[in-house]
């Protein structure tokens, strides 16, 4: 009797368990991700009977890689040049929603003191600085000086700190990064923005940064991938329009509280909407273009490459 009434609590307890999801955060401290950690806190993740845990990712393509292998379910926020590319490689990857589209949380800043107070004015001897070749940065920096028709001498410079001191003694004009760090060189009156990934204005309303999924995990727990975009979604409403989840930002990162109020101008919800992926067409040549891809991608491979698990306007 005893053992049954043990069995019939187990069999209770596991009918009515969570079910697992495990995500990972690309790169961790960005405001658009920040939604990932609000679900948890304010009970959305268990709203919809789930045990989710949130790791944080060391950029893209590390954070698409432990997707790829099986290590987790969902990475939020890689490149979308990232998974393309491992998906024209043959790596289980589906895209089930946007992250963000355009870049205008990228800025370029320059020393108080320097003339340059605009895009126009970086030209001719004047460095614009990226990152590296291929990289967001210098998609970005490629785009607006075609379109503002100005010809600066482009210097990849490495990291957003390697860009703040090469900037600040003089070695280069220009210095990028990418809010909230280095905000503090503006608040403080040290440095000034010139420009925003805004400034590369077709690539506004592209889907820069993706959600995707391990393929073979999504097509067993489609379910649960609908319930985790659903919560996060709700998380996406509450971190814009509760300013405590710009202080619990502030505090969970270690930002500044005056820079992470900034936060809301430097995202917009409206960026963050899971559907669609947009101007994917454009960043699928983008991506042949950069080298990330050496072929286009089939019709075939499109359509599976791309799967939207949850449209909050088609509820």
């Amino acid at each position: 009797m005893i053992r049954w009434i043990v069995a019939a609590l187990l069999l209770s307890t596991a009918a009515h368990a969570n079910d697992p999801v495990r995500l990972v955060d690309t790169q961790g401290g960005v405001f658009a991700d920040y939604a990932l950690y609000v679900a948890e806190q304010e009970g959305y993740y268990a709203a919809e009977k789930l045990d989710a845990t949130v790791t944080v990712g060391r950029g893209g393509s590390t954070s698409v890689q432990v997707v790829i292998t099986g290590s987790a379910d969902i990475v939020y926020g890689p490149g979308t040049f990232s998974v393309i590319a491992a998906f024209a490689k043959g790596a289980p990857l589906t895209i089930i929603g946007n992250a963000i589209r355009g870049a205008g949380d990228t800025f370029w800043y320059v020393r108080k003191d320097s003339p340059i107070k605009s895009l126009k004015d970086i030209d001719g001897d004047r460095t614009l600085a990226y990152s590296s070749p291929g990289s967001l940065t210098s998609l970005l920096v490629e785009t607006m000086i075609r379109e503002n028709k100005i010809h600066p001498k482009l210097v990849a410079v490495g990291s957003f700190a390697s860009a703040r001191t090469q900037m600040m003694s003089g070695q280069i004009d220009t210095a990028f990064s990418s809010f909230p760090s280095n905000m503090d060189l503006i608040r403080k009156g040290e440095a000034r923005i010139v420009a925003t990934g805004d400034d590369a204005a077709s690539l506004r309303p592209s889907s820069m940064r993706v959600i995707a999924a391990n393929s073979d995990w999504l097509a067993k727990h489609r379910d649960v991938a609908v319930r985790a975009m659903r919560a996060i979604w709700k998380a996406q409403h509450y971190a814009f329009s509760n300013p405590k989840a710009l202080t619990d930002f502030a505090e969970k990162w270690q930002v500044d509280p005056e820079d992470a109020k900034q936060a809301w101008n430097y995202f917009k919800l409206d960026q963050l909407t899971l559907a669609p992926v947009s101007e994917f067409d454009l960043l699928l040549k983008l991506a042949q273009d950069q080298g990330f891809i050496k072929e286009p991608l089939t019709a075939e491979q499109k359509k599976k490459l791309i799967d939207i698990v949850y449209d909050p306007d088609k509820k």
